[in-house]
Order: structure tokens, then sequence, then C-alpha cells
């Protein structure tokens, strides 16, 4: 009886308490076809943690985008350990603009993925994806992973020719010059990012202004969009 009483104390904690959480960075080694690269990683760890509330793994989108966008997931970390992290070539990872195209797979980042998962050997966990991320997760999830708890899909995609699709039925909205700055892509970064914004301003985020962790990941992505390019 003692013990499911303070159980329950802690489930009820765990809504009514701000929890500080420990804030930790770091370079976790990546080793991958003979050459070992550095994936940077921030965990929030709370002070308290229910064991029902499992760690929480999230997956930033792109692919290209920095984690710096999924940061007010941290919140969650008032009753669980939350761990973000820059995919290979983004971000504050390892940069490898000058690997051809060959080089950039799935498996390149769901090798990566497991590097991550074997640095902090939870016994159980959940994943979250965003978008690409939310790919990457359910790519890893077919493999049946045993410690992989949940899997949370947000803003994700089932089929590339269904995204494409409706991606250019939300461009079709736009003025001539937005859709010609869309379709030029990186080889005209200026009006690239110029129309970019644009249509983030109607389907990505409506908050004005944005909020500088967004901000923060769409540098990251013209600062070096190798992997945006060659995925």
């Amino acid at each position: 009886m003692a013990r499911h009483l303070v159980n329950l104390f802690l489930y009820l904690l765990s809504f009514i308490t701000l929890v500080t959480a420990e804030v930790k960075t770091g370079y976790i080694p990546f080793e991958y076809q003979d050459s070992t690269y550095q994936t940077w990683y921030i965990a929030y760890t709370p002070e308290v943690h229910p064991p029902w509330h499992r760690p929480l793994i999230a997956l930033h989108g792109g692919p290209g985008f920095s984690y710096n966008y999924m940061d007010s997931i941290q919140d969650l970390a008032s009753n669980r350990t939350v761990i973000f992290y820059d995919q290979i070539g983004n971000g504050k990872s390892t940069h490898l603009d000058t690997k051809p195209n060959s080089f950039w797979t799935v498996d390149l980042f769901l090798k990566e993925l497991k590097s991550v998962i074997d640095f902090f050997n939870f016994d159980s966990f959940n994943l979250l994806g965003h978008s690409w991320g939310g790919m990457l997760g359910a790519e890893y999830a077919v493999l049946g992973p045993q410690r992989l708890n949940k899997l949370v899909l947000s803003d994700s995609l089932a089929a590339m020719s269904l995204w494409v699709q409706s991606e250019f039925q939300l461009l079709s909205t736009f003025p001539q010059d937005v859709q010609n700055g869309l379709m030029v892509g990186f080889s005209d970064p200026v009006r690239y990012r110029a129309a970019l914004t644009t249509f983030f301003d109607s389907y990505g985020c409506t908050v004005q202004p944005w909020p500088a962790p967004l901000n923060a990941s769409f540098d990251a992505l013209f600062a070096d969009p190798t992997v945006s390019v060659k995925m």
C-alpha cells in the first residue's frame, strides 16, 4: 500500500510541480564506413521522473534542419528525460560537404540514431519524429527494436508521391514569383530563402515574428544545405 501511495504522489507531482531539469550537452562518437564523426546532443533530465514516463528522443526534420525549432518540447522534461540531437551534417554535428550523393542514405541516419540510443542505453524509450524525422523514426520502428516503447509521428508522411502532390497544391496558392523562388532552390539561396519564408508564413509557422529557435534552424539550413540538397 505504501509503495502505491508513493507512486501516486509522484504521479500527481509530475502534473502540479514545475521540476527543474538538468541540462547536458556533448558529442557522441559515431562510427560509419571506417570513419568517426561527432553527433552533438542536448539532454534535459528532471530531478524527479516517475518510472512510467519513459525517456523521449526527438528527431528533427529537413533533411537539413537543426534541432532548434523543436526546442519547446523540452517542457516535457518536467517528468521525463528529453533528448535532442543534430543529425549528421547539420547544426553542431560533423559537417561533410565534400561527401558524394551516395554517402547520404537512410541507412546513414538509421545507424546514427542507433548510435545515439546505444550511447544513452535506456531500457525503454519513446521516439518523436517530425516531418523527415518521422520518416526516420518509422524506418527504425519497422526493424522491430525491443527497447522502443512508442513512436510519435508529427507532420510526417507515408508516401512521398502524396507529399509532392500536396506541396504543389499548396504552392499553387502563391503568386508566380514565390513559386519561381521555391523552384530555384539553393541555386539562388537568397531568393529561395525569401520564398521559403513566405511559404512557411502560411503553412509552416503562423506566429509572427517567428520564434528564435525556428530562425536558428533556418540559419543552420542555409549555412550548409548539403544534406538538404543531397537527400
